[in-house]
């Protein structure tokens, strides 16, 4: 079993908060913790704490002044603003808590209720193991359905809600929670969208990949032969193409072959694949 790497934290204003077995603390009062993810981190003089979590292509300046801001439409910017998949969380350190999901969903929140007290985190399997909750048989239908849309106020367990992306949650010191949407598209011509879309890829890979070992399903395909072609401008990539056994040649094979002799010095191997390598994850144990 593979354990989960994602962050969280509740809005309890006092008492025994909730916490994950394992977690690395951010913040308290409210609880803020991180199991294996990213987070930069940001503080100004008056309390106001600003948490990044994910890959960001901020540099720590822009953090700082932005944790320095207090205009909220600064965070709202911020929130799109950057290359990666990130998720930003603000303390104002006045007793309100604001959350903004990426508008793309590719870094989610959930938000859940545990004996009235708000949870939130990027992993609703987390959050259900602290609720005991089921599958939702409901968005699965939805699901299934319409498989890259979000289902207002379900996930995929019961008691948990996802907050929409480009939507901005916020717990405020006097009220309920409350989601609102802070980010719609805008309309490009090609060209520009192209552009656009080039640059995020590129910044987007170039966080992720700059300094660490980086490896790449290569099918030979546009998709993944576009994303290792930009990792290999920060690095050697190990590029891994599955087929069958006993079949060394032909289909995605070859055009991985092709893609990686592109990208001089570069070896080819076959190996075989451990049948228990991939694992499901496990349940998160609280305390």
């Amino acid at each position: 079993m593979t354990a989960l790497h994602w962050f969280g934290g509740t809005l309890a204003p006092y008492g025994k908060a909730p916490r994950p077995v394992g977690a690395h603390a951010l913040w308290q009062k409210p609880d803020a913790w991180t199991v294996g993810t990213t987070v930069r981190q940001a503080e100004s003089k008056d309390g106001r704490r600003l948490a990044v979590f994910g890959p960001c292509g901020a540099t720590n300046p822009e953090l700082e002044r932005l944790a320095r801001s207090t205009d909220l439409r600064d965070f709202t910017a911020a929130a799109s603003a950057w290359s990666g998949s990130y998720a930003l969380a603000l303390d104002d350190g006045a007793g309100s808590f604001t959350l903004w999901a990426d508008p793309a969903g590719s870094c989610p929140l959930y938000v859940a209720e545990v004996d009235g007290v708000p949870v939130w985190a990027s992993s609703s399997l987390a959050l259900a193991s602290l609720l005991g909750s089921r599958p939702d048989t409901a968005w699965l239908a939805a699901h299934l359905a319409h498989p890259t849309a979000c289902v207002p106020g379900r996930s995929a367990w019961t008691g948990v809600a996802q907050i929409p992306p480009g939507h901005r949650w916020t717990a405020p010191r006097d009220g309920s929670p409350f989601s609102v949407p802070y980010w719609r598209p805008c309309s490009s011509t090609w060209s520009e969208a192209v552009e656009r879309l080039r640059l995020d890829l590129s910044d987007g890979v170039l966080i992720r990949a700059s300094g660490r070992e980086v490896s790449s399903d290569l099918s030979g395909g546009l998709d993944s032969s576009t994303l290792a072609a930009y990792t290999a401008q920060c690095g050697p990539v190990l590029g891994v193409t599955f087929h069958p056994k006993d079949r060394e040649s032909g289909g995605d094979v070859d055009h991985a072959r092709t893609v990686a002799r592109a990208f001089p010095p570069s070896g080819t191997g076959s190996w075989p694949w451990a049948a228990n390598t991939f694992r499901s994850p496990t349940w998160t144990p609280w305390s």
